[in-house]
């Protein structure tokens, strides 16, 4: 097993029935690559370019194994997988390993929305006379659909619909991580309902869902003629409309799969409670930029971020355990 940059990934101890050796170089560069590869069986990895001649036979005669620990890079452009097929070298793509970081996102974005928590830090903050809990209660209530005007739904109240392709295990890691919270997770399939409920048809995830969140997953959310517009975008007032009145809508998903005049609309009329939006369109051709930036947006229960959710720092040692997690598969079959 060797460890090419192992600055940057620390391997954990590792334990295992058969005798296995482990070479660990702090760094390399293709200057010494073809040295560090050479006895390599399994080679952990997080930037350094694997291309078609450090992959030869002639270079890396025994190896049989690929853990590619890249949170950002395309492994397509750092390995060359033509010649992993043809060796039959497998490889183990982690160029995602940040994705825990968008699920975080969903759920930090979640929680402010669900207690209002910016209106609520605006208005107290030019407000001068908030003194009595029922002054400050009426922040936190927004109107539910059957009961009138109520304080944010608990968690395990909630019923998250799930929307998009699940492209690097996001989908399973905000589900499990929903779950924990108490809430009843769906997903959203043009294939209808599953016997088990585990998953829904989009008209009715829109429909009896009090979160949605729409993933970003790989830039194409599906879109049923049932349910894409003439503008273009998949989710328009139709369906914001047939939310109910408590729920949120997340979006992550790249190339504006929400209309967002249709999204600011319904913010307005309060025909949902609140929305978050990770990829905000600057070229809107409706109003010249996009209607849920600028002071038409103020007061509601909106959150802007620009395309930031997968972007946080992992420590050295959390792309080590990633590792060791594939590499304890592979061994195991």
């Amino acid at each position: 097993i060797v460890v090419l940059e192992a600055d940057l990934i620390r391997m954990p101890d590792l334990k295992y029935p058969s005798t296995f050796g482990l070479i660990e170089w702090p760094s390399t560069t293709s200057s010494n690559i073809e040295v560090h590869i050479k006895e390599a069986t399994v080679v952990v990895a997080k930037s350094v370019e694997l291309n078609a001649n450090v992959l030869s036979e002639k270079v890396s005669p025994h190896l049989k194994l690929i853990i590619y620990c890249a949170d950002k890079q395309d492994t397509a452009a750092s390995i060359d997988l033509d010649t992993c097929r043809r060796r039959r070298i497998s490889v183990a793509d982690w160029r995602k390993a940040c994705a825990n970081l968008e699920c975080e996102h969903i759920m930090a974005m979640y929680f402010a929305l669900r207690r209002r928590l910016l209106p609520t830090h605006t208005t107290v903050q030019n407000a001068s006379a908030l003194t009595d809990f029922r002054g400050i209660s009426i922040l936190l209530k927004s109107t539910s659909r059957d009961y009138g005007p109520v304080f944010p739904i608990s968690c395990s109240g909630e019923t998250m619909g799930i929307i998009g392709h699940d492209d690097a295990g996001e989908v399973l890691t905000l589900t499990k991580l929903a779950r924990s919270l108490g809430m009843r997770v769906i997903r959203g399939s043009p294939k209808g309902i599953k016997s088990d409920g585990s998953s829904t048809t989009f008209k009715e995830l829109f429909k009896t869902c009090t979160v949605v969140v729409v993933m970003r997953g790989d830039g194409e959310v599906p879109h049923p003629e049932a349910w894409t517009n003439n503008s273009g975008n998949t989710i328009g007032l139709k369906e914001l409309r047939s939310m109910p009145k408590e729920a949120i809508l997340i979006s992550l998903a790249i190339g504006g799969p929400v209309n967002e005049k249709a999204l600011f609309d319904a913010l307005r009329n309060k025909w949902i409670n609140g929305a978050a939006v990770d990829d905000i369109k600057r070229d809107s051709e409706l109003v010249g930029e996009s209607p849920l930036i600028g002071k038409a947006s103020e007061g509601l229960n909106l959150i802007t971020t620009p395309n930031v959710s997968r972007l946080g720092f992992l420590p050295p040692g959390s792309f080590g355990w990633l590792a060791k997690g594939v590499l304890e598969d592979w061994i195991n079959g």
